[in-house]
């Protein structure tokens, strides 16, 4: 299903990179100056297999020994006192974008072998856990990475260049040019953890703690909203899976884990393959016991506790859980293998939640049985009046 989608979702597009000979280009991860603000290198070349999402926050994970391309790791640092902006290339043509080729062949005139780019479908904004795709400001002193992807280089030469437009930093007039190894170095995905054992991202740790089978107990969106759903618990027993997250990074973080929408960068599927499992989304009014409720902010130092509800697995499994780092506002994709034991839940106690409403209905029959009473004695007053003003005639009449 993902290599399906992501096959037609990338193109190759080739690159001319034929010209007059340019200045020396900088060594692997030497910066260049730029604009007079931004310090710009190549941080890393690498062959691996990106994780992928699109517009719709879905995680796509390439099945293994598939997406392989070449990697180039833009490094932008700013030394400044102010805020710059940095403007990818991803969706640009790739004659503007970032390039790789050979380094000039002085005997050819300057001629160079280019390798192709992989150009992201734009319409769908699919894009690399690790790859930024919107303007994005670098604050004083800070540093942003960015990855830019290409097909795999067979060359016997000892270098690459690559070619980075200064339009990434607001200078159109100059391209910086960098030299890279010819041979990167293979990059495996790191092995995905366990049960109770953490993975840290960019100081961002997730770990998970428990995977159960259960009737999730629900709570109100909000305090004056009332359940759809006739007791507080799901009808059904679902799979839930508790996280303990912990933000070291320095930073304040946003987190938007999306409980009442299925894609939001994070799937469950068996391992060895089949089809993702569905997250369960539910009524608009509800929300899971224990379930971030909306985006929050994560401060440096705090750990917090969510939990994620799925379809449950027909029978005992073994699980790749995958969430996009972009929920919690770093890069990469956090990977978990998690067993998974079918059992037949507990049915919940309902008792308590049967006549959650009887104080209720208590009061608002009590409200009304004195809304009665008020309008028969409004009607008695009434008729007393009556039965005055008719004997008040009669004494007229009788003399």
């Amino acid at each position: 299903m993902v290599v399906a989608a992501l096959a037609a979702a990338l193109s190759i597009s080739t690159v001319g990179c034929e010209g007059k000979l340019p200045d020396p280009p900088k060594d692997f991860q030497v910066a260049e100056v730029a604009n007079n603000q931004a310090a710009i290198s190549i941080d890393a070349f690498e062959i691996t297999t990106p994780d992928f999402v699109n517009n719709k926050k879905e995680a796509m994970r390439p099945m293994e020994g598939q997406g392989e391309v070449a990697v180039v790791r833009l490094k932008i640092h700013n030394p400044t006192q102010n805020p710059i902006t940095y403007k990818p290339l991803h969706y640009e043509n790739p004659a503007q974008g970032i390039q790789l080729c050979t380094d000039p062949d002085r005997e050819n005139k300057g001629a160079r072998k280019n390798f192709k780019s992989v150009v992201l479908n734009q319409a769908e904004m699919i894009h690399t856990t690790n790859q930024t795709i919107t303007d994005t400001e670098i604050p004083a002193g800070g540093t942003l990475l960015d990855d830019y992807l290409f097909e795999k280089p067979v060359v016997s030469a000892d270098k690459l260049v690559v070619l980075v437009p200064g339009t990434i930093v607001g200078d159109i007039n100059t391209v910086y040019r960098f030299y890279v190894p010819s041979n990167p170095q293979k990059v495996e995905p790191e092995p995905p953890k366990g049960l109770n054992v953490p993975e840290t991202i960019d100081g961002l740790t997730v770990k998970i703690t428990e995977v159960s089978k259960e009737y999730a107990q629900l709570d109100p969106r909000k305090r004056d909203q009332k359940l759809k759903y006739p007791y507080a618990y799901t009808k059904e027993p679902i799979l839930a899976i508790y996280v303990t997250i912990s933000n070291t990074s320095g930073q304040q973080l946003n987190y938007e884990p999306s409980h009442t929408a299925e894609a939001a960068g994070i799937i469950l599927e068996p391992i060895g393959g089949g089809d993702p499992y569905k997250r369960i989304k539910l009524d608009a009014n509800a929300i899971g016991t224990g379930q971030v409720n909306g985006r929050i902010s994560i401060k440096d130092g705090e750990t917090i506790k969510d939990v994620y509800f799925f379809q449950p697995p027909a029978s005992d499994s073994d699980l790749a859980f995958n969430i996009s780092g972009h929920i919690f506002g770093v890069r990469g994709m956090y990977r978990f293998a998690l067993p998974f034991k079918d059992s037949t839940p507990e049915e919940p106690d309902l008792e308590p939640y049967k006549h959650a409403n009887d104080k209720d209905d208590e009061a608002k029959e009590a409200d009304e049985n004195k809304e009665d009473d008020a309008k028969a004695d409004d009607a008695k007053a009434d008729d007393a009046k009556a039965d005055d003003a008719k004997a008040d005639d009669a004494k007229a009449d009788g003399k």
